[in-house]
């Protein structure tokens, strides 16, 4: 009964957040939908202000917009586009040279009020409501960039199309516009395109039906995408501002695209996007903006606390900083239950120092389990994020397992080297090692099997998973995932060798040298039969490496390198076999006399 009814709350903690994934989506979606709208509206009406002239004073209207004061709504979207452009404070008389694009300030000035909406939700009722606007992030992140990467071909679209008309034009193949007339921004039939750029009206005589329903497609997408993306370019920018364009046929004007933001927001399939178009998409200058920026976006001051001014944080960095600061708490919950302090106080009150309680490996696998869960966010089947999303999580595992790092290096014994190994009374070259070594070597395999978790992390968060299917993406996101979490790994070699793998070979090795030291007393000499105070007689002398190093090596191996992980185990044999090679040699070179039979035995030693 117990065991249905915990399979039961499994199932339904799992719908239950595949339903909130998916309402996210939407909702994620639904903003995404509404921007790209207002987005591509200003496009359209910058490209008719860079493409059209006045018919009297031959004065392009994006000239006149330039030479008018940005308006006061938009000085802060004007500073920024400054900053950017300059990399510091830009100078008037910079300022006035520049050509000042409409989509840019528009763009700007948007993050800028979606940054301090994010901050009014974060701070609304005493950050009542913060934990629930982070959960958001990976959403609003994931449509932000599908956004941008629809909004971003529609751009190139209207691009190409424009050159492909030039091109034809040239060649004197034309192409079939849409008629003139005179437009609510001051055309006329001289503005026209056609008539602009010497297009002619009837070259598709031959295609006449095609071309006319070309033509009603283009008029009734007025500028939209798939069929919109090219009507960008290939209707009269004069066209669309007729007085007949009505409220309904604008809001259809991006339809198209916003269907499809929205069809990919709610399907998952944002994950498809090749990673070069992603990575071109994060380096475009509207997710930068989008993404936002602290301190330093040039746009307020601190407030001298080392905060940032509310004016300093756009675009979506405070809800990235929400989400990273509970993504960093859940992290840190199991951390507390890791290296606890193993205090005992005796009959008198006094504390008897003990060694720290380790985790075992339950708790390895509960952090492990927490870590992959984390990581999933960025998976957009299983989290609903996006796949860039894979480094920005992994460097804040990466601080974690600096972190428990931290925590495991006070948790080792402290012991110096000489309480390391104890030497047996009977057997100078045999050593056993003590409680506090011991208490180290588990230290270091608690770090080998959060080290093999790491390793594995990547591939059981997005390979494992979705076999037998084969995905290009997921394997990205790995290998992005491998690369990030690689400090963690060196962070904690690093505090293994500095802890215990360093004070071990020391030891080790002097243990080493003063076995070898021996051969100073005669082992290579050669001696007569008579001489009774001769090392060994030449007839029974046996080899000084089988005699005195090989017991030697079989007690490090059976003591020592049996308990420490396979990894640091080999690292510590390989320290020691360099060391033995070049301290043997060393020592073999000063030897002096040498005769023909000890050259034989010194040759036979390092065969051995």
């Amino acid at each position: 009964g117990d065991r249905n009814k915990k399979q039961k709350e499994v199932i339904y903690n799992r719908v239950l957040y595949t339903k909130h994934r998916e309402k996210k989506a939407e909702a994620a979606s639904l903003w995404a939908s509404e921007v790209a709208a207002c987005a591509l509206q200003v496009y359209n009406l910058h490209r008719v202000l860079m493409r059209k002239s006045d018919p009297v004073s031959r004065q392009n209207f994006l000239e006149v917009v330039c030479a008018a004061p940005v308006p006061d709504d938009f000085k802060q979207a004007q500073e920024l586009y400054d900053n950017a452009k300059n990399g510091g404070a830009a100078s008037d008389k910079m300022t006035k040279k520049k050509k000042v694009s409409i989509f840019t300030l528009f763009w700007n000035q948007m993050c800028i009020s979606l940054g301090a909406r994010m901050q009014r939700l974060l701070k609304y009722e005493n950050g009542a409501m913060a934990s629930d606007v982070a959960t958001f992030y990976p959403a609003v992140r994931a449509a932000a960039l599908e956004m941008l990467s629809s909004i971003q071909d529609t751009m190139q679209a209207g691009v190409i199309f424009s050159s492909d008309e030039m091109s034809m034009s040239e060649n004197g193949s034309g192409m079939g516009m849409v008629g003139g007339g005179s437009g609510i921004m001051g055309g006329s039939l001289a503005l026209d395109d056609a008539t602009f750029f010497g297009f002619s009206h009837g070259s598709h005589n031959k295609n006449a039906e095609g071309g006319a329903t070309s033509a009603s497609t283009l008029s009734s997408s007025n500028g939209n995408a798939h069929d919109g993306d090219l009507a960008l370019g290939g209707v009269s920018a004069d066209t669309w501002t007729k007085k007949d364009t009505s409220s309904s046929t604008n809001h259809n004007s991006t339809a198209t695209v916003m269907d499809k933001i929205g069809a990919r927001g709610k399907s998952g399939h944002n994950q498809m996007q090749t990673s070069s178009a992603v990575s071109s998409i994060l380096s475009s200058p509207e997710w930068q903006s989008l993404q936002g920026l602290g301190s330093g976006s040039g746009l307020g001051r601190s407030n001298g606390n080392g905060n940032a001014d509310s004016t300093t944080m756009i675009g979506l960095y405070p809800m990235q900083g929400a989400f990273l600061r509970a993504l960093h708490q859940r992290l840190e919950a199991p951390l507390h239950s890791l290296f606890v302090e193993n205090r005992v106080v005796d009959e008198n009150g006094i504390d008897i120092k003990m060694l720290p309680t380790l985790p075992s490996n339950e708790d390895l696998q509960q952090l492990e389990t927490i870590i992959r869960a984390e990581l999933s966010l960025s998976d957009p089947r299983e989290g609903g994020g996006d796949f860039s999303m894979t480094t920005m999580i992994s460097e804040c595992i990466v601080e974690i397992v600096e972190r428990v790092c931290s925590l495991a290096r006070g948790a080792t014994s402290g012991a110096s080297e000489d309480e390391l190994l104890h030497t047996n009374n009977n057997n100078k070259s045999a050593s056993t090692a003590t409680e506090e070594l011991l208490h180290d070597m588990k230290v270091a395999g608690v770090l080998a099997t959060l080290t093999n978790h790491l390793r594995t992390l990547p591939d059981n968060t997005f390979v494992v998973p979705y076999r037998p299917a084969h995905s290009l993406q997921h394997e990205e996101a790995a290998n992005m995932c491998q690369i990030a979490l690689l400090p963690a790994v060196h962070e904690i070699d690093s505090m293994v060798k500095s802890e215990l793998l360093n004070p071990l070979t020391n030891v080790l090795n002097k243990g080493i040298a003063s076995e070898i030291a021996k051969m100073h007393r005669g082992a290579y000499m050669d001696h007569s039969s008579s001489d009774s105070n001769s090392y060994s007689n030449n007839d029974t002398q046996g080899s000084f490496v089988q005699d005195y190093l090989a017991p030697k090596y079989d007690d490090i191996a059976t003591n020592i390198l049996a308990r420490l992980p396979g990894e640091y185990g080999g690292k510590v044999a390989c320290t020691i076999c360099t060391f033995s090679i070049y301290t043997f040699l060393t020592n073999a070179s000063l030897i002096r006399p040498l005769g023909e039979m000890g050259r034989l035995r010194i040759t036979q030693d390092l065969a051995d």
